[in-house]
């Protein structure tokens, strides 16, 4: 038992050797020992938030010293995230001021050589500053159809904060025959950092006026433009809803009093689409001057009857009826040879009037098999025009004119 006794001993020996190599190896090397942190008692904190900002004021508790040069470090939690601020004692104390003026809940973590201070301050928004800023989801919307158009005002004091002051808004309806229209007035409150409204539209077109304030603070005045709905009711009819089948001659058609559900004239350049049906179907689209729409509309190119019907936003009318006209035929017009001379005329239209001048006239001369020997043109003038014929052989022929479709002829015997 005895013989383990050296062996320990060895043991000791070289922990003791080890020691002292260390502590010689730091002799050496001529590195100072670490100084302790200088002890005190914990400081007193003050807090002190303001307009411009925040303060932390640390100063030794009565009959105690702070001393000059500890660091201190301050975390404020942000909704922005930490927001860190270095600074250290001096001449006793630290005044260290931090801009932050963001109204609410602020906490604070700040650390002193070992000792900790953790807490909140709330902060209070100020009242609005002018001006403030009126935001309208739309600036123009139909009276009947779309939802009302909303409000949203974010009331801010000189800092930035939203104010939690109550909005007070005033609506102004659209003025009828020079008297003002309803005043209408909400007090809204702020709620997550901000104050929003339906506005109310009314029945009538004109322009919304709406303003805002908070306490002393004002914002300039927005404007909505209240448009008639699509339209609803009108009143179609044709004072002319026969006429011949010509190609010039048309139906007279009206389609007044277009207007929404409310009475309102619809806005001019609304679409209105014809759709016609009979022989052959057709249609046309046209758009509305001064809530009405009036237009000579063709008449069908083949005879017989016809049904219309105007469809416009949410309006369909009955169908009315219209006739197309088997077209008159003229009366032959005159043809007179004279020797030489052959005179076209008076010519009439099937409604009595004359010809455009200039109007085409065409000139034959056939022979008695049907055989043409002569043609020439002339044009019309008063309804009237000349030709000189040209020598012929004897025998039986005939002088044939015609007119935009009219056709007269006349026996010519030449000797």
């Amino acid at each position: 038992m005895n013989r383990r006794l050296p062996r320990r001993a060895a043991w000791w020996l070289l922990a003791a050797l080890l020691l002292g190599v260390a502590v010689g190896w730091h002799t050496l090397t001529g590195r100072p020992a670490e100084a302790e942190p200088p002890r005190f008692a914990r400081p007193l904190l003050r807090v002190s938030p303001d307009a411009a900002g925040v303060t932390f004021t640390l100063s030794a508790v009565p009959g105690d010293r702070l001393p000059d040069g500890v660091p201190v470090r301050l975390v404020l939690s942000t909704p922005a995230g930490p927001l860190q601020e270095l600074a250290s004692t001096r001449f006793g104390r630290t005044d260290l001021k931090v801009p932050y003026v963001r109204a609410g809940l602020t906490g604070y973590d700040l650390t002193l050589a070992g000792h900790r201070y953790r807490g909140s301050w709330w902060r209070n928004p100020g009242p609005a500053v002018t001006p403030l800023r009126l935001k309208v989801g739309a600036r123009a919307v139909r009276v009947v159809g779309d939802p009302p158009p909303a409000l949203v005002i974010h009331p801010q004091d000189a800092q930035g904060n939203v104010s939690n002051l109550p909005v007070l808004v005033r609506v102004q309806q659209p003025s009828v025959q020079a008297q003002p229209g309803t005043l209408w007035t909400r007090q809204v409150a702020v709620r997550h950092l901000l104050a929003w409204a339906f506005l109310p539209v009314g029945p009538r077109t004109g322009t919304l006026q709406v303003t805002a304030s908070v306490g002393d603070a004002h914002g300039e005045r927005a404007e909505v433009d209240l448009l008639p709905g699509p339209a609803a009711q009108a009143r179609f009819r044709a004072p002319l809803g026969r006429a011949p089948a010509s190609g010039r001659d048309g139906w007279q058609l009206e389609l007044a009093a277009v207007r929404d559900r409310l009475d309102n004239p619809v806005l001019d350049g609304s679409s209105v689409t014809l759709l016609g049906q009979g022989t052959e179907h057709f249609s046309v689209t046209r758009q509305t001057v001064g809530g009405a729409l009036r237009l000579s509309l063709p008449a069908a190119p083949e005879p017989g009857q016809y049904s219309l019907t105007a469809q416009t936003g949410g309006y369909r009318s009955a169908a009315l009826a219209l006739t197309s006209l088997t077209p008159v035929e003229p009366d032959p017009f005159p043809v007179l040879v004279a020797g030489k001379t052959v005179q076209v005329g008076p010519v009439l239209t099937p409604l009595g009037a004359l010809p455009d001048n200039g109007t085409a006239v065409h000139l034959r001369i056939l022979d008695a098999g049907g055989e043409l020997l002569y043609a020439a043109q002339g044009v019309l003038s008063d309804g009237s025009t000349r030709f000189s014929l040209p020598d012929l052989a004897s025998g039986q022929r005939t002088v044939e004119a015609e007119v935009g479709g009219q056709r007269s002829t006349v026996p010519l015997n030449v000797p």
